[in-house]
């Protein structure tokens, strides 16, 4: 399946020269891999990944015991009554297993954000790819309305000419003239759109990468896998799927949780007093030290966290619930993206078939016929509009194929390398 992607659609990434980084020049697999690793923004989606496993790293955590040392008695009566010093250890034990539940869920929840992560990773990777397509049209097409107003520029100057030896009418230079004009003020707002494309993809590659020139090449005769194969690629390889069957892991470690803490963790404590001597006779002693054991459990026990355990299972069938709709929804994003690529193959293939080719012989040969005063100047300009629109939608329809299968591939795969 690689590989048939790489036939049909080759993109290439290049320096502007007008740059200090003339001589670098970028494929787009190449581009994707520093949005991946150097962008801004994807450094924000993976960010919390290293906070989920931070987390696992507290869900491990054992309870800390408790240390007891002071004054058990101290006579402020004046009395004679004897001192008494304490020092007691409490030591918290989980009886549930609560802890081994904890991480359970926590490495569960890890899997989710990393799942989610890469989701998201995908989803920048789309974008990035379609902006980079967008501006290799954009730049395209304003090379066809600069080579368009060159042509019309040296017909107007001819005509003017023309005009002056009285071979041609007012009528004649004037059309020539304002075709030029036109095409001069669609030119700004082709150059205009081409330069901030380009500024687009600097967005992507960090605030200090330099313009570029992006340029692109696409075949048209590579027909596409069949709607079933791109379907089980999605069920195999789509993020969300995989988000999915994490979301149910946490729910079902959260429940499991919830059960373990259900059971009351006891609390063992040690502690030893050291009662002092004394001779009034009232409280009269010998000095004594003294040992105590005991076992704490809190309360009440009945019906702990029941409620708890019902909101996990519940959120168990929700993330089964969300799972089919999921499922549901890849599938109409496959069918819907291959239906689109078929469209757009099948409209880019028209336009490499040799209409443009013909446009184009049309309008040299009625460029021979007026030079011989075989045809007008409105024929002229016609035949050059017509070729000029051609090509422009040549470029529109090779971009769009571009366009459709980075989508199909990120429908199918959740995320593109470069085709």
């Amino acid at each position: 399946m690689k590989n048939r992607l790489a036939a049909l659609v080759f993109l290439s990434f290049v320096a502007s020269p007008s740059v200090s980084r003339a001589d670098e020049t970028l494929e787009l697999p190449v581009f994707l891999e520093r949005v991946r690793t150097d962008g801004a923004m994807t450094r924000a989606l993976v960010a919390p990944v290293a906070v989920a496993e931070a987390r696992r790293g507290v869900a491990g955590l054992r309870p800390a015991p408790g240390l007891e040392v002071g004054l058990a008695q101290l006579d402020i009566s004046g009395q004679g009554a004897p001192t008494s010093s304490i020092v007691g250890v409490a030591i918290p034990i989980e009886l549930g297993g609560d802890r081994g539940a904890r991480l359970v869920e926590a490495r569960a929840r890890r899997d989710l954000t990393t799942s989610d992560s890469a989701r998201d990773v995908g989803a920048l990777l789309l974008e990035a790819a379609i902006a980079f397509v967008d501006a290799i049209e954009a730049e395209e097409l304003a090379a066809v309305h600069r080579s368009s107003l060159a042509s019309v520029e040296r017909l107007a100057t001819l005509d003017e000419a023309r005009l002056a030896g009285g071979e041609v009418t007012e009528v004649d230079y004037l059309r020539a003239a304002v075709e030029r004009d036109r095409l001069a003020a669609e030119l700004q707002h082709f150059e205009g759109e081409a330069r901030a494309r380009r500024e687009a993809l600097r967005g992507f590659l960090g605030v200090d990468a330099g313009p570029v020139i992006p340029t692109l090449h696409v075949a048209a005769d590579e027909a596409s896998a069949d709607e079933a194969s791109w379907l089980a690629i999605a069920y195999e390889s789509r993020h969300e799927m995989a988000v999915a069957r994490d979301r149910m892991a946490v729910a079902e470690a959260e429940r499991d949780r919830v059960r373990a803490a259900r059971v009351p963790d006891a609390f063992l404590r040690f502690a030893w007093t050291h009662n002092g001597s004394t001779s009034v006779t009232q409280f009269r002693q010998h000095a004594n030290d003294i040992l105590a054991v005991t076992l704490g459990l809190p309360m009440p026990f009945a019906n702990r966290r029941r409620a708890d355990v019902g909101v996990a299972e519940a959120g168990i069938d929700e993330a089964d619930a969300a799972t089919l709709a999921i499922r549901t929804r890849i599938a109409a994003e496959v069918r819907t993206a291959f239906a689109e690529h078929e469209g757009a193959h099948a409209r880019h293939a028209a336009f490499e078939g040799g209409v443009a080719e013909r446009a184009a012989r049309l309008a040299e040969r009625t460029q021979h016929a007026y030079d011989r005063d075989a045809a007008t100047v409105l024929e002229l300009l016609a035949s050059r509009r017509a070729a000029d629109e051609i090509e422009a939608s040549r470029v529109a329809a090779r971009a769009e194929h571009a366009r459709a299968r980075l989508r199909l591939e990120a429908a199918a795969r959740g995320t593109v390398d470069g085709l």
